[in-house]
């Protein structure tokens, strides 16, 4: 008897020191695990507090729940004064119908606002309206669903967007009047200049001499020729009013070459160069695809710029 009270003495003894041990390592592993998740929380709600960002937590019937100081800073209110208010007295008035008709159908609007950044119009205490983004994301507790909504005010970003529009709008009138100027003062250029290639022509058929007739020729064919960059400021002012308009058709190059010439021989004269035409024989008439007069604008310019270059 005296043994088999030792051994249950013993036993008893064991059990005990083995459960204070269990109980103090487990207390131990639970303190533990509690004081990390406390300075996890804490220094969660330090970032939420210190954060320029307002932070705003509702319920699933739109009460606000929880501010950060900064929802304070930003709407003028006291973290008092909307715990247990609508979060739709944050938002400006005409658009606080449609947000609590998207709580009211969360199920059905939750995919359309839910991680999504969105733009808004805010309200402040005094009544003022300034423009925010808006981010909400859902969470679980228990089983009741709360929405975090991070608010960051975006009035200085508006304003430059604000600027830089009303600088295109300014570029764009200024491009626009200067592209009217440019209309008007070639058809004001136009108007003398065919006079003078019509004077020009009118001389051509008087009996004149050689020197003369060389120099009426030249007269012309620099009015022509300055006719023709007058047109190119004008089809740039159509084409950057969205005006310009191109005539395809079937244009034979032989004629359209040989009335080109005679415009660009004076010049080339005085550059000591010459130029001559060549077409296949076994093809009686080239013709291509394009508007004739843009073509011969292009025609113009490649020579006279082939003849610079030399």
């Amino acid at each position: 008897m005296y043994k088999l009270y030792r051994s249950l003495l013993f036993s008893v003894i064991v059990s005990i020191v083995f459960i204070i041990f269990m109980t103090a390592f487990g207390t131990y592993f639970y303190r533990r695990s509690t004081q990390q998740r406390i300075v996890s929380l804490q220094q969660r709600d330090a970032i939420i507090k210190q954060t320029d960002d307002g932070f705003v937590t509702i319920d699933d019937r739109g009460k606000i729940t929880m501010v950060n100081p900064a929802i304070s800073l930003l709407f003028g209110y006291r973290e008092a004064e909307l715990i247990g208010q609508p979060v739709s007295i944050l938002i400006d008035e005409d658009q606080r119908h449609k947000h609590d008709n998207y709580l009211k159908q969360a199920d059905i609007h939750e995919p359309k606002i839910v991680h999504r950044t969105r733009s808004l119009s805010a309200t402040r205490k005094d009544g003022s309206q300034f423009p925010i983004e808006l981010n909400i994301s859902p969470m679980l507790f228990g089983h009741r669903k709360f929405y975090i909504g991070v608010i960051r005010d975006i009035s200085e970003r508006y304003q430059y967007q604000q600027e830089l529009i009303r600088a295109m709008k300014q570029a764009e009138h200024a491009n626009q009047a200067k592209s009217e100027f440019l209309a008007k003062m070639s058809h004001e250029l136009r108007t003398p200049l065919n006079a003078i290639i019509g004077f020009s022509q009118l001389l051509l058929m008087d009996k004149l001499n050689d020197d003369q007739r060389e120099s009426v020729s030249m007269i012309e064919s620099s009015g022509n020729h300055l006719l023709s960059l007058i047109n190119e400021v004008l089809d740039l002012s159509r084409i950057e009013s969205g005006h310009m308009s191109v005539s395809v058709e079937d244009v034979e190059l032989k004629p359209l070459i040989d009335h080109i010439l005679p415009f660009i021989h004076t010049q080339l004269k005085a550059l000591n160069l010459s130029i001559t035409e060549s077409y296949p024989r076994q093809v009686p008439s080239l013709f291509v695809r394009a508007d004739h007069i843009k073509l011969k604008q292009v025609l113009l310019n490649l020579i006279i710029q082939c003849g610079k270059i030399q």
